[in-house]
This record gives C-alpha cells, structure tokens and sequence, in this order.
C-alpha cells in the first residue's frame, strides 16, 4: 500500500488482500506486515517520497532499486485522438488539486494565463478528476474560449492530454504526476507542499516556489489569520513571472 492514507488501507484489506506498508495515522491495523511510519517535519525534507516507495519495494523482496523508467503511454479511442489534434498546440492546465487550497494557484492567474495564450491563437484545454468541476468552471468564466475537459475524461484520456499538450500548467497534485510519467513538460506551483519531496520526476519541469517564511507547512487550509496573508506562498507566484516560458513555448 503506497498511499500514506488510513482510508486506502481500510479498502483494500475490506478486499481481503494481505497488505504491506507503512505504519502511521492507525494503518498498522490494517497490515499484515509494516515499516515505520514516514514522518515528516515541515522545512526539513531530505529526499523524495519515491524513496519511501523503493523501500517498501524492497522489504516484499525487490534487489534493485531505479527511478528510471520508460513513460508510460495512454490507449485512447481514434475519435479522442482527433479531437485532440485539432485542438494542437495547446496549453493544459489543471487547477484543482485534491488536497485542498494549499496546493491550488488561484483561479484567476490560470485564467489570465489562458486568455494570453487564447491572444496568441492557440487553444487551452482545462482538465481535471470528477469532483473538480466547481473550479474549472469558475476559469472557464473568467477565460472564456477555453475547451473544459475537466471530469469529462477518462484516467487514459487525460495521460493522452498530458502527453500531447505543447506545456502543462499545473499544481502539486495527480495531475502533475500523471504529466511526469507520459513524458509531458511544463510548470508546476508548489506551496504548502515541498518540491523536494513532492516535486515531478522528470526532466523538463520548471518549479515554481516562493519560500515564504512559512512554507511548507503542509497544512490543507492556509493557518495564516491575515486574510490579505493568507495564501501568499502561492498568491506571490504571479502570471507575470509564468508567461515569459509560455510566450517561448508557444512563439
């Protein structure tokens, strides 16, 4: 069991499978056999979670440990393949992010980014998991022209929009991952979160980080009382300092 969640656990063993992992958050009931839990201090990563991985790899019996891979590639219909190609070049973005507000760059900077990239004559299409509807609408309000995509997709048929996308635009989030593994490019925002431990793996990324004082911190909801404070770990990264990429990209 990879995810360090106590829900993922409980599913699984609901299935009758014997499980392996990591202990932490009540999971060690759910184990039939566990490591020590990943605890983590905010400020002081010193690796990434693909480590943490690799070792539970290795305790069910693997010799060799890689992060190399080859990406992986989606199996999508013809007629998606078509549509996708008369929508290229085009942006991605992508901005939800399962774990709360912490992890999300504000709507209106994916929209100020997208009606830029629309200027130029280039299409944005918005994607996103079933549950993230509520925000790729509101971008879609505010950047009208935009192809909304987002929970209208298949988990193979968003790879394939990562994969052919011109650049992604991204949070810390599945997103991010899925566009790593397909071999995409692009930027992704990082917050409350920590790129070092979370960041992508692979090659043609830019990160985008602030290092306000207090991040990462790791919390869902920003704890900051100010509310003009709030959130400026990823308010601070403005469009202004993402579209000098965009306008080479797409020039």
């Amino acid at each position: 069991v990879l995810p360090n969640s106590t829900g993922s656990a409980m599913v699984l063993r609901g299935c009758g499978l014997k499980l392996i992992g990591r202990r932490g958050r009540m999971r060690r009931l759910f184990m039939h056999s566990s490591l020590p839990a990943w605890k983590r201090i905010p400020g002081q990563d010193r690796w990434h979670q693909v480590r943490e991985y690799l070792q539970i790899s290795q305790f069910c019996g693997s010799s060799k440990w890689s992060t190399e891979f080859r990406p992986a590639k989606a199996q999508v219909s013809d007629e998606f393949k078509t549509m996708v190609k008369e929508q290229q070049p085009f942006l991605l973005i992508a901005p939800g992010a399962a774990f709360g507000p912490a992890k999300q760059w504000p709507v209106p900077y994916y929209a100020e980014i997208s009606r830029q990239v629309l200027e130029m004559g280039h299409s944005v299409i918005l994607a996103g998991a079933p549950g993230e509807e509520k925000t790729a609408a509101e971008c879609e309000e505010l950047a009208p022209g935009i192809l909304n995509l987002a929970g209208k997709t298949s988990l193979q048929e968003l790879m394939y929009l990562l994969e052919t996308a011109q650049y992604c635009l991204v949070n810390d989030s599945g997103a991010m991952h899925l566009a790593a593994a397909v071999g995409g490019k692009g930027s992704v925002f990082f917050g409350s979160t920590s790129a070092v431990a979370t960041g992508p793996i692979a090659p043609n990324w830019n990160v985008f980080y602030t290092a306000e004082d207090c991040s990462p911190c790791l919390q869902r909801q920003c704890q900051l009382s100010n509310e003009e404070e709030q959130y400026k770990c990823l308010k601070n990264i403005r469009p202004e300092n993402v579209l000098p990429i965009l306008k080479e990209i797409f020039a």
